[in-house]
């Protein structure tokens, strides 16, 4: 029930509620641990896959289920991570060729990460000032998703009109001498 209500946070407002459906999650696979009270004793390898693989699938949906997905690339980055976690709990002690291959496959992959960072000939360039998204001009524009803005002043005034009171000079009548 706890995490039915997570689920439904997360349904009202995908973009920014994400964090939602790993809290439902995370109670469901808790949930489902208590369910398996009967598991043998010489069973943890498992329970501790199961654990690490439900959190792999969790992460894989705040990925699937994003409406922005680049926005959560790193939610697909830890579901992988956190597999190969899972299939690593799973196969330890076992006399299998994963864990021969393991450590150096685990190496590989950080020399190529390595090699991707420092051969990387991409620049960092200042982003365009026209590309900077104006700011919106009225209240009724704004969404509940976003923040108020600041609106600068279309143009701003120069030294020489700077605010000055306006002055008022008399009127200066002549008189008719003759009355």
């Amino acid at each position: 029930g706890i995490a039915l209500g997570f689920l439904v946070v997360f349904i009202q407002n995908r973009r920014e509620r994400w964090w939602a459906l790993l809290q439902a999650e995370t109670i469901l696979m808790i949930a489902l641990m208590g369910l398996g009270l009967g598991i043998p004793e010489d069973a943890t390898r498992l329970v501790g896959s199961l654990l690490f693989g439900g959190f792999a699938v969790s992460f894989f949906l705040v990925w699937l289920l994003s409406v922005e997905r680049g926005r959560f690339v790193w939610a697909l980055i830890l579901s992988g991570v956190l597999a190969i976690f899972a299939a690593n709990t799973f196969l330890a002690g076992q006399n299998s060729w994963m864990l021969f291959i393991w450590p150096g496959l685990l190496l590989l992959i950080g020399v190529l990460l390595l090699m991707r960072v420092f051969s990387s000939d991409k620049k960092a360039t200042p982003m365009p000032i026209d590309t900077v998204e104006p700011a919106r001009t009225t209240a009724d524009e704004a969404s509940d998703d976003e923040p108020a803005r600041i609106q600068l002043p279309e143009s701003r005034p120069s030294a020489d009109s700077a605010a000055r009171p306006e002055v008022i000079e008399p009127e200066i009548v002549e008189e008719d001498a003759s009355e």
